[in-house]
């Protein structure tokens, strides 16, 4: 049986990043919740699958750790980030990019 024309080891190895040691300390700082919706678990493994690839995990930890030292000075963020989910749940972003 096949879904969307995936097989269900192609969806188990998508979402297996879910499990990574690494996404799971990145998720410990998600400031929101995730909703229970399979489009968010969708679009966060992409973007969490580009993390990993990238290397990027410190870079957000770097950002929570910064933002948290200015308080409540405002800032913009640019660029891909500023559509990111990622970013989103860190609240790093005020823009949710699934409803935006």
């Amino acid at each position: 049986m096949t879904h969307g024309g995936c097989t269900p080891k192609i969806i188990d190895d998508f979402y297996a990043i879910f499990h990574d040691r690494e996404i799971l300390f990145l998720i410990s700082f998600f400031k929101r919740q995730i909703p229970n919706n399979e489009i968010y678990f969708k679009r966060l493994g992409e973007e969490f699958h580009l993390i990993k690839q990238n290397n990027f995990t410190k870079v957000f930890i770097q950002c929570i750790e910064i933002l948290s030292l200015v308080g409540n000075i405002q800032y913009i963020i640019r660029g891909s980030a500023g559509s990111s989910l990622t970013t989103y749940m860190l609240n790093i972003s005020n823009i949710n990019p699934i409803r935006e």
